[in-house]
């Protein structure tokens, strides 16, 4: 008697246990899972962020938004075929999603994937709504490096006219500017600075990546590293160009001249 007694209260509390876990299993959504894992990315653990959007996904296989986080999480490991597998499918599921267009190629362009890198810049250009200044200049980068500067230039200065009067003080007028060869590294630079902290800080994130740009093309290696470390000293993580200045400074740690620089 005495052990059917203790059977029934050890399966009793048995099946309240699974109650207790399943219900706490229902209370976490696919939303709830990404919610976490980009606050988790946010303290830098990115594989317990991956677990959560990988979470996520499980409970509903149509969230871009798990998917295109955890691309973004898989390439902070440098895991860039990850990267570039998670955004493929948030752009199947929703092809106008430029953010994961734009990282896909951040991630190609990691792997010196330039035809891919460009093929992903330029489909941003339909996608963005009010401009697609950056995308531009990314393209820009990428025909200068494969050695098609003529082509670079053009489609840039074209695009330059259709964007209307631009003051001569505008930000964006300077960078693209200076890539056409029109502003001087010297005035890119001054003009990067505001009174305006988080301006000054953004603006000299882009002057330092694009000045380190140009003295890469023209072979100047060093300088060009220098640059690319006092972009990343921004620390200025929400703009694309520090994740290509942190690229560009392993490829320099990694490649022994500057003529590998430019292989497709």
């Amino acid at each position: 008697m005495k052990t059917c007694v203790i059977l029934n209260f050890i399966l009793a509390l048995l099946a309240s246990l699974s109650i207790v876990t399943l219900s706490a299993a229902a209370e976490n959504s696919a939303d709830d899972y990404v919610k976490r894992g980009l606050a988790e990315a946010g303290d830098a653990k990115l594989d317990e962020a991956i677990a959560d959007y990988s979470a996520a996904i499980e409970l509903d296989p149509k969230l871009v938004a798990a998917y295109y986080n955890r691309g973004n999480a898989k390439m902070e490991k440098d895991d860039q075929q990850g990267a570039i597998a998670d955004f493929n499918v948030a752009l199947k599921l929703d092809p106008g999603y430029r953010a994961a267009q734009l990282d896909r190629g951040l991630a190609r362009t990691k792997m010196r994937n330039w035809a891919g890198a460009l093929v992903d810049f330029q489909r941003c250009f339909p996608l963005t709504k009010g401009g697609t200044d950056y995308p531009h200049l990314f393209t820009w980068l990428i025909h200068a490096r494969l050695g098609q500067t003529e082509v670079a230039n053009d489609e840039l200065s074209a695009y330059l006219t259709t964007r209307g009067n631009l003051p001569p003080n505008d930000w964006y007028f300077k960078v693209a500017g200076h890539l056409l060869g029109s502003v001087t590294e010297t005035d890119l630079l001054a003009a990067a600075t505001s009174a305006d902290a988080k301006r000054d800080r953004s603006q000299h994130c882009e002057a330092w990546f694009y000045a380190g740009m140009k003295r890469l093309l023209s072979g100047d290696r060093k300088t060009a590293a220098d640059y690319f470390q006092k972009c990343v000293e921004t620390g200025e993580k929400d703009f694309l160009e520090y994740y290509f200045a942190q690229s560009e400074l392993k490829a320099l740690e990694k490649a022994p001249n500057a003529e590998e620089m430019r292989q497709p």
